[in-house]
């Protein structure tokens, strides 16, 4: 149980968490389209840069976000169409929280086209 919590499921912002990541293929992503989905805004400046993904996960862990996983491409667009630039910054949260409004993302009103990148960088956060 967590020190000064009443119930062992409760989640505090002193929790600690790490980070799993994992690579998956687009056809293997499952994301629950809810209204605890979140895309990055537009005014993302990065183009798929794995670097910057694993960056934005290391500060979204630091955040009072309860995150649960994130979703950032391993590779450049293979659509030929033109997306968003910071839309394809996917992120889910344990429930629905207007502080996400101050990292840039924005509840996400459908789905998104996840098989125009063939492989996705998965950040899972687990609490400790």
């Amino acid at each position: 149980m967590l020190a000064g919590c009443s119930n062992a499921n409760q989640i505090t912002e002193s929790a600690k968490r790490r980070i799993e990541l994992e690579i998956i293929p687009a056809n293997l992503m499952k994301i629950n389209w809810d209204s605890t989905v979140y895309q990055h805004s537009m005014n993302w400046t990065a183009y798929v840069d794995t670097l910057a993904g694993d960056s934005l996960a290391y500060l979204l862990n630091k955040s009072k976000l309860l995150i649960e996983e994130m979703w950032y491409p391993n590779e450049e667009n293979r659509c030929g169409g033109p997306i968003r630039i910071g839309s394809e910054i996917i992120i889910k949260l344990i429930k629905s929280d207007s502080l996400v409004n101050n990292y840039g993302f924005q509840i996400n009103y459908g789905g998104f086209p996840v098989h125009c990148f063939a492989s996705w960088r998965h950040y899972k956060f687990i609490r400790e």
